[in-house]
């Protein structure tokens, strides 16, 4: 009798710890399918904060915790990153059953705005297609335009030797950007900017005595030259991740420069001999005029964007342009001869803005 007792006890206990709810069923995590159009995951519990990504209807989250009318979740960027976010529970329905898509046609119209911090109306939600408008002051570390050119030829007395060069400096200049977000992450973004200074350029000639063999004699002459940059900028910016208020970004895509430089036209020369014959060269003056150059180049660019609210952004970027070309030297071609200078208009450029969020 005892024994079969002791074995009704087991089976009954065996019964009531079978019948509890496992720990896996207590551990699953609530979700919340998204509902509305145009529904907005933002940065923090608050309809102030910036908006992370638009979610599309019937779009399902798991919530990691709740703070008043607002769900955390964790939202997957475009480069597969969790990343914190908050919906307002107006956007989304609490999941009883399978996930299940509103019919088309049926999908509920969305508040015409998130509640603000005090329960009042706050900024609507906006679409994943969002203007954006820059301005900048910007600033290269070398002014596009430097360049080094020397020419020799052989003409009466020996040879002669011509060259101009001008040193690459330090300028700022002024920057106008704008994009459209054609997806949270991927913008469309055009802009231009425009550099002007006045570099330091250094004339040089040598020329053979025409009464002695072997005495050339060398001048030189350092003047303002002055160039000036436009530079249009089209391409693709990734927004590659949000951590509040801060969205890094890269970006390439193509460049239109147009630039003038002073560029010698002439180099006139005094050449004086004393009673030996022996001879010294003064250049008495440089005549420089405005050469146009345009080129077509390639960029690429990182940068980082701090929303200071959430229609305005604080924003840094470096950029490099890579854009060379051959052009024909004015002062050799106006002396019938055949030569070239090398231009690089391309280089880095640094920058620092505002930008405006529609």
């Amino acid at each position: 009798m005892r024994i079969s007792r002791t074995a009704g006890l087991c089976v009954a206990g065996l019964f009531i710890l079978g019948s509890g709810p496992s720990l896996s069923a207590q551990a699953a995590k609530p979700k919340i399918l998204v509902s509305v159009d145009n529904a907005s995951i933002r940065t923090k519990p608050d309809a102030a904060s910036p908006i992370m990504a638009n979610p599309a209807v019937g779009t399902v989250f798991e919530v990691e915790g709740k703070s008043g009318p607002w769900y955390e979740i964790k939202n997957k960027t475009s480069l597969g990153i969790l990343v914190t976010g908050y919906i307002h529970e107006m956007f989304v329905e609490v999941e009883k059953a399978e996930p299940a898509r509103p019919p088309a046609g049926n999908v509920p119209a969305r508040p015409a705005a998130e509640p603000g911090p005090g329960g009042g109306a706050g900024t609507a939600p906006a679409a994943a297609s969002r203007l954006r408008v820059g301005v900048s002051v910007s600033g290269v570390a070398a002014l596009r335009s430097g360049y080094d050119h020397r020419y020799s030829f052989d003409a009466t007395g020996g040879t002669w030797t011509i060259a101009d060069s001008v040193a690459s400096a330090a300028a700022m200049g002024f920057g106008l950007d704008a994009g459209v977000f054609i997806t949270p992450a991927i913008e469309v973004a055009v802009g231009a900017e425009i550099f002007s200074k006045s570099l330091e350029g250094t004339y040089a000639i040598d020329v053979p005595n025409s009464k002695i063999a072997n005495d050339p004699a060398h001048a030189e002459l350092t003047s303002p030259a002055k160039q000036s940059v436009k530079a249009f900028h089209f391409g693709l910016n990734l927004q590659l991740v949000s951590a509040g208020p801060l969205s890094p970004y890269a970006g390439i895509g193509g460049s239109y420069i147009m630039a003038k430089m002073a560029l010698p036209q002439d180099i006139l020369y005094q050449d004086t001999f004393d009673a030996a014959n022996k001879h010294t060269v003064k250049i008495t003056s440089v005549q420089l005029a405005d050469t146009s150059i345009n080129v077509f180049g390639f960029f690429g660019r990182a940068g980082i964007r701090y929303a200071l609210a959430p229609t305005l952004a604080l924003f840094a970027e470096g950029c490099y342009t890579l854009a060379k070309k051959d052009i024909a030297h004015p002062m050799m071609s106006q002396a019938g001869l055949s030569d070239i200078v090398s231009l690089n208009l391309g280089g880095f450029t640094a920058k620092v803005g505002l930008s405006l969020i529609l």
